[in-house]
């Protein structure tokens, strides 16, 4: 994981209100996922698409992504290339760019961001996102509501 990104934080008084978020996608927990039904799964990349501030026109998720056109300027912008569908997708590589430390803190308008990339095991480019900080505890907390929706129903069937 990058102790830049972590020390950017520090830096600005943003650890303690995102460590939690942060340690649960390096923990794993969200590999869960990939036992949901096909409709929870679908059901979770439409709640990930309600977060505040998300732009649909800013999101893209196809076999061919041309990374040279994103950029943070667009943020937020989350481009994806598909493979196992768009919540486990989301979820990896925002994950996986924590964990590899491609992951870097900056401000617009003083609004903290972070951009990200992910990468194939070939090095290929898989994703980009230039999203608010704030997506992080976002996306684990939309998981968490499904998860818990989910379980309850299967208690009452």
């Amino acid at each position: 994981m990058s102790i830049n990104f972590l020390a950017q934080l520090q830096r600005y008084d943003l650890l303690s209100e995102h460590a939690e978020s942060i340690g649960w996608f390096l923990s794993e927990k969200w590999r869960v996922l990939s036992s949901w039904k096909r409709g929870d799964k679908r059901k979770l990349a439409n709640q990930f698409k309600k977060i505040p501030g998300f732009r649909k026109d800013h999101f893209g998720y196809s076999s061919e992504v041309d990374f040279a056109t994103t950029r943070r300027g667009d943020a937020p912008v989350i481009a994806m290339k598909k493979g196992d569908g768009q919540a486990m997708d989301w979820i990896r590589h925002l994950r996986n760019a924590i964990a590899h430390g491609n992951v870097e803190l900056y401000f617009n308008d003083g609004q903290p961001l972070i951009e990200g990339k992910d990468f194939n095991q070939r090095g290929g480019q898989s994703a980009y996102f230039a999203i608010p900080l704030s997506y992080l505890n976002e996306t684990v907390a939309v998981f968490n509501r499904l998860t818990e929706t989910i379980t309850t129903s299967a208690r009452h069937k």
